[in-house]
């Protein structure tokens, strides 16, 4: 028999977790609070958006100016994920946060509830929130009280993106972008190094005109010789214009050109912008590019290489690229009405008193002057030259005509007698040259040689000829009339002639240089030769002064000044050997009467000194020879060879 009080009754709800209440959870968020804000964590600013002064568009919902509330700083544990993508030209890099908050410090302590489209402050950078996870952790694996919230995407489709493609292409292609040409390498007729893979020769396919927006960077470096200079560009290209219209894709190793110089794609930053936040969905490819060198690669030409489409998704180094059907980029461009996509285009405008006629593509395009005077109806006498007097109009004068029947220009007549005929004044600050004859009544000034290969005719004011100028033949000109000077002849520039008379005692400033007769090889001492003209001079490679190292060389033999003595004598400046045919004799020396360092030989050719016949050098008062104050030759054919300071003589 069962007692009553020993049945076991089940009850209505499981019983509550043993040891989890409402302590054991304020024990986690304590020592979460400390972790966070003491340890591990980081100080972030969170900046939530304010839903009552933000705008939205009407149709989809979305932000269209966001307005935060004040920031607050939080802690939190962050994690920073940095992609890294090998592609066969490069790396390419994606930067994102995953940021991990206390849920009971957030909402229970600051009143913050963590949602996407927010913002927050990493450092110095700004990230927005796109996705949210809120069941990372639970408190001892409690599904119904969770403690972590991890800051998915908002509603973002494919009528979104194709909105700020439409936006970026006007703004690329009218606003702010820039045109520039893109080379992209060919992977099959390029040639690679079997070791290391990188290119030998690069081959391009022909270049795709792109609008993007360029950013130029110049770099100085001091160097311990000077200072270096390195131009670099950044330039920004819209992605799915790119991929999607002209299936063209950015690699490195690829060039382009901007400006008149190339540069070469060393870098890309494929992180850079993103539609609306998104970072699945980036809209941006930037390239850093360095300047190439001259005939770093070359082009192919002009061929269709049709390739497959690819979607936004697909590897960047999957297709070939494929030439755009755009206008050459470094062409220029006459047009009716103006096109932007051409870089350097001219419209043609029509001016006062002409209309322009454009009959469209493929048909004519007609000028016509519509008044008399803008060249419907030429204006003046038969002949006139046509000018522009003014607003576009045309008019002529009789002063200056041109007979069509002997064809002869006149110049302040209508009736011109020669090929070039002047009635007034002529001046030029140049080289005039005429090829025929010249009639000039009137004052000729000159600024350069007036040339004339023809007849030229001098005409004084009262009509009559004064005397004529014609070629002889031999290159000279002669005067056949009578050349009449009744005072000096000057210039202000230059007169030249092949000839030149006269005994030139007032020429000033001439020399040897000038007159071009130096002869020779460069450093040869010129000298008189008389031949072919008396007072003639040449120069050989036998006498020679190097004027960089001041020496002179004579390849050549020497002759001395040689003085016979047999008597006493008294050297001179102008003697140099000094030979005794008789002794005893003596020879005074005055060093004040020689040049500093200049020599005397004094020789006994008689073979008869000695110590009872000698030859005795005396110089002048206390003037010394080493010291001395004479030396003697006392051996037959002896000699000695001294040189003067200026002051004293010294035994060489």
């Amino acid at each position: 028999m069962s007692d009553p009080k020993n049945k076991w009754n089940q009850p209505e709800a499981p019983p509550p977790p043993m040891f989890f209440g409402k302590k054991e959870r304020d024990l986690v968020k304590q020592v979460n609070d400390e972790l966070s804000e003491r340890v591990i964590g980081q100080p972030i600013a969170y900046y939530a958006v304010d839903l009552a002064d933000t705008h939205f568009n009407p149709t989809y919902g979305e932000a269209i100016d966001k307005v935060t509330l004040p920031a607050v700083r939080v802690f939190a544990y962050v994690i920073v994920d940095s992609e890294q993508t090998n592609e066969r030209f490069g790396y390419e890099y994606i930067n994102n946060l995953t940021v991990n908050f206390s849920e009971k410090r957030i909402s229970a302590d600051q009143n913050l509830f963590v949602r996407p489209g927010d913002f927050i402050q990493y450092g110095e950078l700004f990230y927005e929130i796109v996705r949210t996870y809120n069941d990372t952790r639970y408190y001892f694996g409690q599904v119904e009280h969770k403690f972590q919230v991890s800051a998915a995407p908002m509603f973002f489709g494919k009528k979104e993106r194709d909105l700020v493609k439409q936006i970026n292409d006007e703004l690329a292609e009218r606003v702010i972008g820039q045109p520039i040409a893109y080379y992209p390498i060919s992977l099959e007729e390029s040639s690679f190094n079997d070791t290391y893979g990188e290119s030998i020769e690069k081959v391009s396919l022909p270049p795709v005109r792109v609008y993007a927006y360029v950013i130029v960077e110049n770099e100085q470096t001091n160097e311990r010789f000077g200072y270096e200079y390195q131009t670099k560009i950044r330039v920004n290209f819209h992605r799915k214009r790119l991929v999607d219209d002209q299936n063209l894709y950015v690699r490195v190793g690829d060039f382009v050109q901007y400006g008149e110089f190339f540069y070469e794609i060393v870098k890309l930053f494929d992180d850079t912008r993103y539609y609306f936040g998104q970072v699945e969905h980036k809209f941006q490819i930037a390239a850093e590019c360095v300047r190439a060198r001259q005939g770093a690669f070359r082009v192919m030409p002009s061929v269709d290489r049709p390739t497959a489409r690819l979607d936004e998704t697909s590897p960047a180094s999957e297709p070939a690229p494929r030439p755009a059907p755009y206008p050459p980029l470094a062409a220029s461009y006459i047009t009716v009405n103006p096109d932007s996509k051409l870089p350097n285009e001219r419209t043609l405008t029509a001016g006062t008193g002409i209309s322009l006629v454009d009959t469209g593509a493929n048909g004519t395009l007609t000028i016509n002057a519509t008044a008399a005077g803008d060249g419907a109806n030429a204006v003046g006498p038969t002949g006139s030259l046509q000018f522009q007097a003014g607003a576009g109009t045309f008019n002529g004068t009789s002063a200056l005509t041109f007979l069509t029947s002997s064809d002869r220009l006149g110049i302040g007549t209508d009736a011109p007698t020669h090929a070039l005929t002047v009635v007034g004044g002529v001046s030029a600050s140049a080289a005039s040259f005429f090829a025929d004859d010249v009639t000039i009544i009137g004052t000729l000034i000159g600024g350069s040689p007036v040339k004339i290969s023809g007849g030229v005719e001098v005409v004084n004011e009262h009509g009559h000829a004064m005397g004529s100028f014609a070629p002889n033949g031999h290159g000279e000109m002669t005067i056949s009339g009578t050349c009449m000077k009744t005072g000096d002849l000057s210039a202000s520039l230059y007169v030249s002639a092949s000839l030149y008379y006269g005994d030139g005692r007032y020429l000033t400033n001439i020399t040897a240089s000038a007159t071009q007769v130096a002869e020779g090889p460069v450093g040869a001492l010129q000298f008189r030769i008389d031949s072919p003209v008396s007072g003639d001079i040449t120069g050989s490679s036998q006498v020679l002064y190097d004027y960089t190292n001041n020496h002179l060389r004579i390849n050549t033999g020497l002759i001395h000044a040689r003085t016979a003595l047999s008597t006493s004598h008294t050297a001179s400046a102008s003697e140099y050997i000094l030979a005794v045919t008789s002794v005893p004799t003596s020879i005074q020396f005055d060093a004040t009467d020689f040049s500093e360092g200049q020599v005397l030989v004094v020789k006994d050719e008689s073979g008869n000194a000695s110590g009872a016949s000698p030859v005795t050098l005396s110089p002048s008062g206390s003037q010394t020879i080493d010291g001395e104050s004479a030396v003697h030759i006392e051996s037959p054919y002896g000699s000695v060879l001294i040189y003067s300071n200026g002051a004293n003589w010294f035994i060489y």
